[in-house]
């Protein structure tokens, strides 16, 4: 138990409230994914799950689950080294704002976890693909209906050089013998809210090169695992000539 959570639990008379302590049971816990980002993402929204039910809740308090709630995220920030997170300062029960913190610390948490989703702090910065001339020139087709959903938008000239500047951007990432993830998502974030057509023909881009690069690490693995090793059968021990016995000397010679 934490120190926060003994100060907190003392404050509520030594019985620990439901969704306290516990936002996750060790079952729970025995199934979070080996992936630290991912397994972050899962501890966060079991624990929402179960703050919402209890704040939302006409029948119960919605104080211990909100200092519940905001322990959770703190304790995963801690344990998953998101730093931005893991300082986050749990509140007080008296605190007279308590819903409108946890208002904000969702909005806080949901804006983190889809810039975690997009970029993947660990994998990203060499998180590349190689194109082949095919998958290349579906998304230039693709960054060329953007181009016209663009121009067709209601927007004012800076914002829409700026946004032609990204598809320029981006085109050129394209282009390289390897194209980052990163870059390319910058990119279509920037142009995807421009209309809901050009969101999907982000999506339509993202598959490309989902499947570009199923295909490469596909191909990786089969190059790359190592053959099997050739294994010999054990040598065969030598029969050992049958000596004849005094016995079968006289069997031989007595014919009945």
């Amino acid at each position: 138990m934490t120190e926060t959570n003994q100060v907190t639990l003392a404050q509520y008379g030594g019985e620990p409230p439901q969704g306290l302590t516990t936002m996750l049971s060790d079952d729970e816990i025995e199934t979070l994914s080996d992936d630290p980002d991912e397994a972050f993402i899962q501890v966060i929204r079991m624990a929402r799950r179960k703050a919402d039910a209890g704040v939302y809740s006409e029948n119960e308090s919605p104080t211990p689950y909100i200092v519940g709630y905001f322990g959770a995220v703190r304790a995963a920030g801690a344990a998953y080294e998101m730093d931005v997170l893991a300082d986050l300062r749990v509140p007080d029960p008296s605190d007279s704002d308590l819903l409108d913190q946890y208002h904000r610390i969702n909005a806080q948490v949901d804006e983190f976890i889809l810039q975690l989703q997009l970029v993947r702090r660990r994998n990203l910065p060499v998180f590349s693909v190689a194109l082949d001339a095919a998958a290349k020139a579906k998304i230039h087709h693709f960054i060329a209906q953007i181009r016209e959903v663009i121009e067709a938008a209601d927007l004012d000239a800076d914002k829409r050089n700026a946004l032609f500047d990204k598809l320029h951007d981006l085109a050129s990432e394209v282009d390289k013998n390897r194209t980052t993830f990163q870059r390319t998502m910058s990119a279509l974030m920037t142009v995807a809210p421009v209309a809901e057509r050009a969101a999907r023909i982000v999506a339509k881009i993202l598959g490309v090169m989902r499947d570009a690069k199923e295909e490469e690490e596909r191909v990786f693995k089969s190059v790359a695992a190592p053959k099997p090793k050739l294994k010999l059968p054990p040598p065969s021990k030598p029969k050992r000539p049958q000596r004849e016995t005094f016995h079968q000397d006289l069997d031989d010679e007595i014919p009945f």
